[in-house]
Order: C-alpha cells, then sequence, then structure tokens
C-alpha cells in the first residue's frame, strides 16, 4: 500500500474512485491541491453543473476561505464551519497560508466524510506558471511569494527558486495526503489531470455534470500567445492593461501549435485584493 501512495506522486490515479460510487459522492468536495493548477476549472464546472461552488472566498462577506478555516480550527471547530455553507471549495489558500497543508489532519477529522480532490499538470508548465504571475516584469512572482511566507515544506527562500524544488515540494503533499485519506476510509480522493484531454468525460462519469462545464478558463494570454480568445476566458488584469497600453498581442486566429490551451493553463484572475498591499494576493487563482 506504501508504494501505492508513494509512486508516481507527481501523476494523476484514475482508478481511486470506485464505480459504485459514480455520481454518489458525498459532500462537500475540498479541493487540496495547489494554485495554478485548475482551481478555477474546478470551480467553474460545478457551477456550470448547478452546485455551490466558492473559490478563494468563503462565506457571505467573501472572507478568505484560508482566514475562515484557521478561525474555525483555532475556535475548537471543523475547519468549514465558519466558511458559510457551499458543496464545494475549490480552492482554500490565499497564496501565503495553505490550509490543505496546515489543517490537513483537522479536514479529514473534522470533515469526515467529505471527498477530496488532488490536481495534477506538467511540473515544467506549473513551474512556468508560477514564475510568471502576475505578469509584471520585476516581479515579484508567485513563486517567491510561497516561499517568502514560509509555508510549510516550500521550497527555502535563502536560494533562487528551481523547478526541482517545486516539484519535490508538491510531491511530499500529494503523498501526505495520498497516506491519511488511505487511512481514513470515509473519505475519497478524486485525482484529476488536468491536461488529460478526456477529463471532461471522466468528470461527467463520475459527478454526472455534463463533460462541456469543463473548459478553458482565466488563460494568461501574455505567455500563450497562441491561445484563440474565443475559447478560453481572459484575465481581466490582463484585458485591463491591454487596454491601458492600447496594444494588442493576442493572436485571435489559428493556434500556432495545433494545441488547446487546457484547463491546466489557468493564469488567473479576475481582480487583485487591494486590501493588503503585501499580499497582493489574486481573487482568483486558476
Amino acid at each position: 500500500d506504501h508504494d501505492l501512495v508513494t509512486s508516481n506522486c507527481l501523476a494523476a490515479r484514475k482508478d481511486t474512485v470506485h464505480a459504485s460510487l459514480y455520481r454518489k459522492l458525498p459532500k462537500p468536495y475540498v479541493n487540496l491541491g495547489f494554485p495554478k493548477m485548475g482551481t478555477t476549472s474546478i470551480h467553474h464546472y460545478f457551477e456550470c453543473g448547478g452546485l455551490i461552488s466558492t473559490h478563494f472566498g468563503c462565506g457571505k462577506r467573501s472572507k478568505k476561505c484560508a482566514v475562515c478555516t484557521k478561525e474555525s480550527v483555532q475556535a475548537g471547530m471543523p475547519p468549514l464551519s465558519r466558511c458559510g455553507k457551499a458543496d464545494v471549495y475549490s480552492q482554500i489558500d490565499n497564496g501565503t497560508y495553505f490550509p490543505q497543508i496546515e489543517l490537513l489532519e483537522e479536514f479529514v477529522h473534522g470533515h469526515p466524510n467529505a471527498t477530496f480532490f488532488l490536481t495534477f499538470r506538467s511540473m515544467e508548465k506549473w513551474y512556468h506558471s508560477l514564475t510568471h504571475w502576475p505578469p509584471r516584469k520585476n516581479g515579484p512572482h508567485m513563486d517567491e511569494r510561497f516561499k517568502r511566507h514560509n509555508i510549510s515544506g516550500s521550497p527555502s527562500n535563502e536560494r533562487k527558486s528551481n523547478p526541482e524544488e517545486f516539484s519535490e515540494w508538491y510531491c511530499r503533499h500529494v503523498t501526505r495526503v495520498r497516506k491519511i485519506v488511505a487511512e481514513n476510509p470515509s473519505h475519497t480522493l478524486v485525482e484529476i489531470d488536468v491536461e488529460d484531454p478526456d477529463i471532461g468525460q471522466r468528470m461527467q462519469g463520475i459527478f454526472g455534470i455534463d463533460k462541456s462545464c469543463w473548459g478553458h478558463t482565466n488563460v494568461n494570454a501574455k505567455i500563450h500567445p497562441e491561445v484563440n480568445r474565443s475559447e478560453v476566458i481572459v484575465s481581466k488584469h490582463l484585458i485591463r492593461r491591454e487596454k491601458v497600453n492600447d496594444v494588442d498581442n493576442y493572436n485571435e486566429d489559428d493556434m500556432n501549435d495545433g494545441k488547446t490551451i487546457s484547463a491546466s493553463d489557468n493564469e488567473s484572475a479576475n481582480s487583485f485584493d487591494s486590501g493588503d498591499a503585501e499580499e497582493e494576493i489574486l481573487l482568483d487563482e486558476g
């Protein structure tokens, strides 16, 4: 069993959901994956299917999910107790505090019937996303923010970022999540490769929501100039910048490499959280 948990820690397993549970998985659905790994696509998929889904903000006052989960645990309650009512929590971190790491045991024991998600994509593409978002020349970018806030297990802030360290960080997280879910069989772990061309069909089979709801969302067209805007929801931040500069560098015609940018290429975000200049966390982090 240990080998099954630790092997291929950077690849999604397709056999974690028994067929008898298809369309019957209990809620809430909680994504334990990391930012820039298709969180927005999960959010829009379930919203499209009629479920109540949160992304980054939880509850009526749009309090950050990272904040309300921490407050709930500090008050002696399960993590989602002060986070409003939702079916799906597609992104629970805020880029500086990761409940999926710091409060993993509390999620598992405090919400004994929750269905958990882990998302996967090419580590090369993930690292490229981290080191290019927000799309500004001099940074700081997301990889630097992760290190600055000393998130448990994150790469050291004492040296320059490198893809190997970030891959190893996610591998350790995946291994930990797989292990604790295996030890607590009341939970189901759904592993999603957001670059899998058949992921829409697979999601439809598991959740009963039409595969057309799995779409292309929040692509950073600044680093994906080949993307056809009619096929994606482009970051509003980039659109605003484009209007200001009166420059359009986006290719709206054919895709250069013949490939469709998938949900894995979410480069978020709808707006900045202006309430905290130090965090400057994106409200929609793909």
